[in-house]
């Protein structure tokens, strides 16, 4: 949907194997815009399948995780692979969020048009920076432009998802508003 970023250029998006999350397989590049699509599936054998090419990788079954990395950043060393899991996160933090259509509210990604957001539709927001540079929190100047001292925003990557069944633990962070975050257009 939008992604409002520093490295917006290098930050990749993509999802991994819930049973080992170090296989992993990238659905989006740093250089996707608004509107762009991709389909993913995985097959009975656990083949992932990304745009009807196989990616080499295989799941143990279905149940994947989604992640940000933004590893390629010119500080690599503020950023990292942020998982939706929170417990996979080095600094032990939220990196995603989510919201979930109610099936009465509509939504336009442009160019598309406008259409309803299904309770099968999920918006996920996520944030690439690692916790110890959201904010000036001990009332350190760390060198970093404003910018930093904001976070976190979790606009760094916004997708949305749709025919996904979440885990129960994930449905806890499902039900907030995703306005605010439409309005956003990436940089």
């Amino acid at each position: 949907i939008i992604e409002v970023a520093t490295w917006a250029e290098l930050n990749t998006f993509g999802i991994y194997d819930a049973t080992n999350p170090s296989k992993m397989a990238q659905v989006f590049g740093g250089g996707a815009t608004s509107g762009s699509q991709s389909i993913m599936s995985i097959l009975a054998d656990g083949s992932v399948i990304i745009n009807f090419v196989d990616t080499g990788l295989d799941f143990a079954g279905n149940a994947f995780g989604f992640y940000i990395e933004s590893t390629l950043a010119p500080q690599p060393w503020i950023g990292g692979v942020w998982y939706s899991d929170t417990a996979l996160n080095v600094d032990g933090a939220d990196h995603m969020t989510a919201y979930r259509g109610k099936g009465i509210d509509t939504i336009q990604i442009l160019p598309f048009a406008a259409g309803l957001w299904s309770t099968d539709e999920y918006v996920l927001a996520f944030e690439d920076l690692h916790t110890m540079h959201w904010g000036n929190q001990n009332g350190v100047n760390d060198g970093y432009p404003e910018w930093s001292d904001v976070e976190p925003d979790f606009t760094d990557m916004v997708v949305m998802v749709e025919s996904v069944t979440p885990e129960p633990t994930s449905l806890l962070l499902l039900g907030l508003g995703a306005a605010v975050l439409l309005k956003y257009r990436k940089r």
